[in-house]
Formats: structure tokens, C-alpha cells, sequence
């Protein structure tokens, strides 16, 4: 491997977006009177919207407006749009890590150039990664609302590579999504180590390991 830069996702790569969306959401439906079980259905309406964005057939902002109000309407209640807005400030206070995540960083960042690559919004994603400690380690941190272009669509990773100035094949793309980093290096014919804790094999990943410390075994 003569890898010079890694591109790593953000969100249940390196950040634990589940504990942190569930801290979020519980304070949320307190404030708001609604019941703990609701976590389960904002989740399901969520990922599905996040698959819509995926397949390029919804926004960002539709996705925004949406999302709770479809839960208020499932629990037959008046929609309020201020709860995206409350969500939003909740979940930017929450920089929770992956197991491991800053150690291997830390250890990664002194032989490859790191970069960051996420869907995720700017006014929560940074927050989030300044309040986790592993933002100072990242060169280049590419957030899709920004870019105004999702993965896997190949046109963000052709303002990746065109914004670090570097070929293809010296990049890795690390990330724990089927559907958004490994298809997008896929599209874009970059190389790319799905990150998931399983037992089963994706032939679609170019590597696949259970862990994040399992990065630095495949490196070295």
C-alpha cells in the first residue's frame, strides 16, 4: 500500500452518532412530551430520508423540514418545526468518539495526510469535532452542505482529490457505509476499507476491518 492521504467519514466512523443522537433526542422528547419508544420511529424516518438524499432524490433542506414533522404526525400530534431547530443545537454539544478513534488518529496523522469527508451539516459537524479533540489532526475537513454535493456522488470526490491535488490511487476512503463511502469510492474508483463490526464479508469495500485500531495492522 502506498497510500499518502485517507479520507475518513465522520458519523459512526470516528463519532459515535448513535450515542450522541440518542443523549439529543431523549433531552428533546422531554422538552417536548414525547415518550422515550419514540426514539425508534425518528430513527426509521430518518434513515430513510437519508437514503432518499443518497439516491440524490430529496435535499438536504427537505430532509430538514421533514424528518420531525413526519414523527409528529405518527404520534398525531400538531407539527412543530421547532423541534429540527432544538435537535440541531442539542446534537452540536455532543462530540462523543468511536472506541479508539483518537488514539489511532493521533497515530495515523504523523505518516498520512487526513482528511475529513461527511454528509453531515456544518453548524453541527464542526461542534461536534472541535468538542471530540480529533479536529486538529485533519488538513481538510469536506462537508457536503458546503459543497453543495452528497456522497457517493462522484462529483464530491472529485472536489476532494481536485482540492488536495493528489491522483486517486494514493487516497484511501475509510468509512462504516455501504450505501455512501463505499459506493462512492466505487463510482469514483478510489480505494476503500469499509469500518463495521461484523462477521460477514461485503465484496464491495477493497478492505473491510471490525474496528478502528485494526486500521493501523492493514497500514503499517
Amino acid at each position: 500500500m502506498n497510500y499518502t492521504h485517507l479520507l475518513f467519514d465522520v458519523d459512526d466512523t470516528l463519532l459515535d452518532f448513535q450515542t450522541s443522537q440518542t443523549k439529543s433526542l431523549l433531552t428533546l422528547f422531554k422538552e417536548t412530551h414525547f415518550p422515550a419508544s419514540a426514539l425508534d420511529t425518528y430513527r426509521d424516518i430518518s434513515e430513510n430520508l437519508w437514503r432518499q438524499i443518497e439516491r440524490q432524490e430529496i435535499t438536504l433542506e427537505k430532509l430538514k423540514l421533514t424528518r420531525f414533522s413526519r414523527l409528529c404526525e405518527a404520534y398525531e400530534r400538531e407539527v412543530d418545526q421547532g423541534m429540527e431547530r432544538r435537535y440541531e443545537q442539542l446534537l452540536a454539544t455532543h462530540g462523543d468518539l468511536i472506541p479508539d478513534a483518537l488514539e489511532v488518529i493521533q497515530h495515523l496523522s504523523t505518516t498520512y495526510h487526513l482528511s475529513l469527508i461527511t454528509n453531515g451539516m456544518p453548524e453541527i459537524t464542526l461542534p461536534r469535532l472541535k468538542q471530540s479533540g480529533i479536529n486538529t489532526y485533519f488538513q481538510h475537513i469536506f462537508i457536503s452542505e458546503t459543497m453543495g454535493v452528497q456522497k457517493p456522488d462522484p462529483a464530491f470526490f472529485e472536489i476532494v482529490l481536485e482540492t488536495l491535488q493528489t491522483e486517486r490511487e494514493d487516497c484511501l476512503i475509510i468509512g462504516d457505509s455501504l450505501t455512501s463511502d463505499i459506493a462512492g469510492g466505487l463510482a469514483s474508483h478510489i480505494d476503500t476499507c469499509l469500518v463495521k463490526k461484523t462477521s460477514k464479508r461485503f465484496s464491495q469495500p477493497t478492505y473491510q476491518v471490525t474496528c478502528l485500531k485494526d486500521l493501523l495492522t492493514l497500514l503499517q
